[in-house]
């Protein structure tokens, strides 16, 4: 099964952290329960919201339809719980993918992310 790398997980918020002191950031607008927020005449998502526009986005016929949902809903997650800047490291991807294979080569963890990815799925339709 393959591992996921601490020191890849570890470059990837140092590269984060650097460049959110060097971005100014964009305070968030969503109201409390999730709905967006009108600034002028443009409407700001949320994440969560974002997530699954980008869910909804995949083609019904898509064959890799759940794993792309699931995938964007691993980044979601990833970008939450360790800040959004985490998003601009080049090492990011790379990141998911190993969490990912990591998840996909244990039957459980496998199962468990086929039935998130249809759950979200069914949730992007709403």
């Amino acid at each position: 099964m393959t591992r996921i790398d601490p020191s890849a997980l570890i470059q990837a918020l140092r590269h984060s952290s650097s460049q959110s002191e060097k971005s100014a950031s964009i305070p968030s607008t969503a109201q409390p329960s999730g709905k967006p927020e009108t600034l002028g005449t443009v409407q700001v998502k949320s994440p969560q919201q974002q997530m699954l526009q980008r869910v909804q986005s995949i083609a019904a016929d898509d064959p890799e339809r759940r794993q792309k949902a699931f995938r964007f809903f691993m980044e979601y997650v990833l970008l939450e719980k360790f800040g959004r800047a985490l998003e601009l490291a080049p090492e990011f991807p790379h990141l998911v993918d190993q969490i990912l294979a990591q998840m996909d080569g244990d039957p459980e963890l496998a199962h468990a992310s086929r039935s998130a990815a249809d759950a979200l799925i069914v949730q992007a339709r709403l």
